[in-house]
């Protein structure tokens, strides 16, 4: 697992899911990812926050707002953990 420092920017109508990518030395495809960020934030009520191996050692996290009828959603920039579970 690792701990970085993320902003994903804002979910929108035009543009409803964000995303970043982060190096987790020995992610592979196929592994399960857990995303936790440190704090709560009024944007985890309003949408969906995942993580997946996107190819050797690179996750790929993504927020997606749940309803584009709720406006712009813009989770606050802060420290997440990225857990790889590797079976």
């Amino acid at each position: 697992s690792s701990t970085t420092g993320l902003d994903l920017g804002s979910a929108a109508t035009s543009t409803p899911c964000v995303s970043a990518t982060r190096t987790v030395t020995n992610a592979a495809l196929q592994d399960t990812v857990i995303v936790t960020p440190a704090l709560d934030d009024a944007a985890w009520d309003n949408g969906i926050l995942s993580g997946f191996v996107e190819s050797a050692d690179t996750v790929k996290i993504v927020y997606c707002v749940g309803s584009t009828l709720l406006g712009a959603q813009d989770p606050t920039n802060m420290v997440y953990r990225i857990t790889v579970f590797q079976f």
